[in-house]
């Protein structure tokens, strides 16, 4: 079983224990921004094999979803996930709320294709009737 299946079903059985709610899980519909639904609630869930991660990312969707449900998405992060730790999952209702945001060390880029550049294209090498470079 992969290590977010394992904490799928880890959060949907956390939520259960607290109020006997089930959790429906969403984590294959691609673009939802959420892993779990729960009443009117998103989870997203991120998890960690070991330990307690110091951060997370959430892709454009998650973050896009967060802003729009503000106190009805909820981040689940499940950790200690191999079977010698005692698994553990820590809830936060409105995470772009409640915890800080990190700067980011990196910027993404794209639009490769539809913004005016400068390109060289070199001619390809050609090869001999035996498959050697020619000189």
């Amino acid at each position: 079983m992969e290590s977010e299946d394992i904490a799928i079903e880890a959060v949907r059985q956390a939520l259960w224990q607290i109020d006997e709610t089930e959790m429906e899980d969403v984590s294959r519909l691609r673009g939802l921004g959420a892993d779990g639904l729960r009443n009117d609630e998103f989870i997203e869930v991120k998890h960690n094999r070991r330990g307690l991660p110091t951060s997370i990312n959430l892709d454009a969707n998650e973050f896009e979803r967060a802003r729009r449900e503000q106190r009805r998405f909820v981040l689940a992060i499940a950790y200690n996930l191999d079977t010698d730790l005692q698994t553990k999952i820590r809830f936060y209702v409105d995470p772009l709320d409640v915890l800080p945001k990190l700067p980011q060390t990196s910027v993404s880029l794209g639009g490769f294709k539809s913004t005016p550049t400068l390109e060289v294209t070199f001619a390809s090498l050609e090869t001999n009737e035996t498959g050697q470079q020619a000189d």
